[in-house]
């Protein structure tokens, strides 16, 4: 088995190095690299096809390994993807003639991943969504945090903003976690899910993440405490913080679409479950969830016991203005949505209604916000769409006039910049309208808005209950 010192030695016997893999295995590895001042060393990163692969990562260019075999094999290739591609990239870089390979296994990812960083008083914020994003690196910022970012459900391929997140130093390692990757068997039976599904999640999960979570003693952050992440989590006997998934997500969205879970929870054998940690519990019931940080505790659907509150305003309004623009670069890039206070403008929030199982099919999603649209178009000289980070729907197909804004941009950060106004914003049920401070009128169309569109056939499988 290859440790770390002779890993180090290996490459420091080469004069060129390149690194096979353009993926997460491979990005770990560049890191520690430049931590260990040796990725002067790496001259291409390989691939087999390009693909959707960037042309360059970190100003090292990226080709494919067929057009490398030629002039380079007297470098050292260290094969750094998933194990269960290595035997075949080897097989190919001995017919191609290359001379020195070596592979990144799963102890030296672990060995890396601890030696980039201090762990002592860290913290970690575990992110699903842009949304998480902002919370974290504001928290991190306005309380001068040494923290890192987990990221995961589509956030891990979204490099340009790692990228930038990593130039602004505000974190030092962010980790990427591709859930698809992790084979999880979600058992029936409790007993099972016990004795054989948390055992096989936690080797499965660490097979592919070399996080240890436990060691951040600073604390570890997640957003929504349901799903594989919080599973092993839970499944570790880790004590966690819980923040709102989104905009007082206790008040509003645990009502319309947990209230089986939270009830489950707070029955005589789901509280049993939940102090012996004999099932996984979510909304922080769980006895790992040592803290709930909300932004309102006027009417929260959770018990209050654990909840603090601690107000998204109050939070934001502790950035200073080199901060707030820091952060807002993060997302915006170069890309500025600049709308003057004086026109007669409207933005529209959307949801991804049909992937939350709102509506039973996309073309209902469309035609509802087609109308929404028919409905403002003569009221409003300027028209913006702000789709949700998970709405894939190209809404400047219904309108060739409508300004459609990038999705992956948290709609709260536009408060970070005054100049940015619109004269009313419409939602269905997002509650990223109630901090919207850029905006002279909000208005909440709810659930009777979309009730219309919605057969009385089709509404038993829908995830929540239309009027």
């Amino acid at each position: 088995m290859r440790s770390l010192k002779n890993f180090k030695r290996l490459i420091n016997q080469h004069s060129k190095i390149i690194i096979y893999g353009a993926g997460q295995v491979a990005r770990e590895l560049f890191e520690w690299m430049k931590n260990e001042k040796i990725n002067s060393k790496v001259s291409y990163f390989a691939v087999t096809y390009l693909g959707d692969n960037p042309t360059q990562i970190d100003d090292v260019p990226v080709r494919t390994i067929d057009s490398l075999a030629e002039n380079n094999t007297d470098a050292l290739v260290i094969v750094a993807t998933l194990l269960n591609a290595q035997k075949e990239i080897g097989d190919t870089l001995q017919r191609l003639g290359f001379r020195s390979c070596t592979y990144i296994t799963s102890n030296l990812r672990r060995e890396m991943s601890y030696c980039r960083m201090e762990y002592f008083n860290r913290k970690i914020y575990l992110c699903d969504t842009y949304y998480h994003v902002l919370i974290a690196l504001t928290m991190i910022e306005v309380n001068k945090e040494e923290a890192d970012l987990f990221f995961s459900n589509g956030l891990e391929r979204d490099y340009e903003l790692q990228d930038r997140i990593i130039k602004s130093a505000i974190v030092d390692n962010i980790f990427r976690h591709d859930r698809g990757k992790v084979r999880e068997v979600l058992y029936n039976s409790k007993l099972k899910r016990l004795l054989f599904g948390r055992r096989r999640l936690i080797y499965n999960f660490e097979k592919i993440t070399t996080v240890d979570f436990s060691r951040y003693k600073g604390g570890v952050y997640m957003f929504f405490d349901e799903g594989q992440i919080a599973r092993y989590i839970q499944a570790k006997h880790i004590k966690y913080t819980l923040l709102e998934d989104c905009y007082d997500f206790m008040k509003v969205v645990v009502p319309m679409k947990f209230m089986d879970r939270l009830e489950h929870t707070q029955s005589f054998w789901g509280k049993i479950e939940a102090k012996l940690g004999l099932d996984y519990v979510p909304l922080g019931q769980s006895k790992y969830c040592k803290k709930i940080e909300v932004n309102d505790l006027n009417g929260i659907a959770i018990p209050q016991r654990k909840v603090t509150e601690y107000p998204r305003e109050k939070l934001f309004a502790k950035l200073t203005a080199r901060q707030k623009e820091k952060i807002f670069k993060i997302f915006v890039g170069e890309q500025l949505v600049e709308s003057s206070s004086n026109e007669n403008t409207l933005l529209i929030l959307t949801q991804p209604l049909f992937k939350d199982n709102f509506v039973p099919s996309l073309e209902t999603q469309k035609q509802i916000y087609t109308d929404i649209i028919k409905e403002n178009k003569n009221k409003f000289d300027v028209i913006y769409v702000k789709p949700h980070p998970r709405d894939d729907f190209p809404y400047e197909q219904i309108d060739c006039n409508i300004h459609v804004i990038n999705k992956k941009i948290p709609t709260e950060v536009f408060n970070f910049m005054n100049r940015i106004m619109f004269k009313k914003a419409i939602t269905i049920s997002s509650t990223a309208i109630y901090n919207m401070n850029f905006v002279e009128e909000k208005e909440l169309l709810g659930l009777n808005y979309i009730s219309p569109y919605v057969p009385e056939s089709e509404r038993k499988n829908l995830s929540i209950v239309l009027p």
